[in-house]
């Protein structure tokens, strides 16, 4: 046991002193982001590590039970997080099967919480080691949304777009080429649709023009909705930033109003979303929801997954949804 003068250092002390030391340095890292995308990734640990280093400064300052308050402050860090993203549910999840919302062929009723002007879109990362596709297609045929963005939906998946086809007719997709796997499905008419795969600047895509139902008294509304999978920032951050900057530039190029959906990997944290956000002007709207990770257990910790609205849309509300096998929650956004 190390000493100070006669009074003995106790290892829980040293526990508090380095866990905040540790923290501090993640977060003057993080904050070093704009600088580098290497150190930018540190920056997706921010509330993480604020909360952490509050912990030890607690047990510093009471200078005794070390050990349990640093166990306490990781739980309350853990559970806190993943209570931001299960609770949202409560709000208004498509989970809870709400009736059908209007189709353009129909005279069905909105589901609750929605009118013929809002936009229901789910975006779900439905992850490549998904082993339970028939929860993915409960899940979004509960969901009744009007547009759904799928990822990593790759060739062991195109079968469950003829499943889908029911509820959501319209598809656009590039579910046959693995390095692409993204789809876009729609309770009502596309056109103007295509999908590129991922290049070393650029992410995949997929677009399509919606053709929403008419209004009373009004003449049918066009929306793009655009749907995308950027590389991720702890393998390659160059890229991942080389694919936001690109992605925002293609989205700027788009007339009229437009939503954009998809896993970003990027927390509202980063630089690099920031940067983003401040390029396009979009908006995601109310707190942050984290969708990952939700295996092996569903205690999400990071909002990666995203949905913006472009100006002249808001976005009513927003969360995730229940576990459909995969390793991120599904996201939803009700959009006027």
């Amino acid at each position: 046991m190390k000493s100070y003068g006669k009074k003995p250092i106790r290892f829980g002390f040293l526990l508090a002193f380095y866990t905040l030391l540790g923290s501090i340095g993640f977060l003057i890292a993080g904050q070093l982001g704009r600088f580098s995308p290497m150190l930018d990734v540190f920056s997706h640990l921010t509330s993480h590590m604020v909360l952490i280093a509050i912990t030890a400064v607690i047990a510093l300052w009471l200078r005794r039970y070390y050990f349990a308050i640093l166990s306490l402050g990781a739980v309350v860090t853990l559970a806190g997080h993943a209570a931001l993203s299960l609770t949202s549910d409560l709000t208004g999840s498509v989970a809870a099967a709400p009736a059908p919302i209007q189709r353009a062929d129909s005279g069905a009723p909105s589901s609750p919480g929605t009118t013929r002007a809002d936009l229901k879109v789910i975006s779900f990362n439905t992850w490549h080691s998904n082993r339970s596709p028939a929860k993915i297609v409960s899940y979004l045929h509960k969901a009744q949304a009007d547009v759904i963005i799928l990822i990593e939906f790759g060739p062991s998946k195109l079968k469950l777009l003829s499943q889908l086809a029911a509820d959501y007719p319209y598809q656009v997709h590039c579910a046959k080429r693995w390095y692409c796997s993204l789809a876009l499905i729609s309770r009502h008419p596309i056109s103007r649709a295509k999908a590129s795969s991922p290049t070393k600047t650029g992410p995949a895509l997929v677009t399509a023009r919606i053709a929403l139902p008419p209004r009373k008294g009004q003449p049918g509304r066009q929306i793009t909705v655009v749907g995308t999978h950027v590389y991720r920032p702890s393998t390659r951050p160059r890229r991942h930033v080389s694919h936001l900057n690109q992605l925002a530039a293609y989205v700027n190029k788009i007339k009229g109003p437009y939503v954009l959906a998809g896993d970003f990997n990027a927390t509202p944290w980063s630089q690099s979303y920031r940067d983003f956000v401040s390029k396009t002007g979009l908006s995601a709207g109310g707190l942050m929801r984290p969708s990952w990770p939700s295996w092996p257990l569903t205690l999400p910790q990071f909002a990666i997954d995203h949905i913006f609205a472009s100006t002249g849309l808001t976005v009513l509300n927003r969360g995730t949804g229940a576990n459909a096998g995969s390793d991120h929650l599904p996201i939803w956004a009700i959009i006027r």
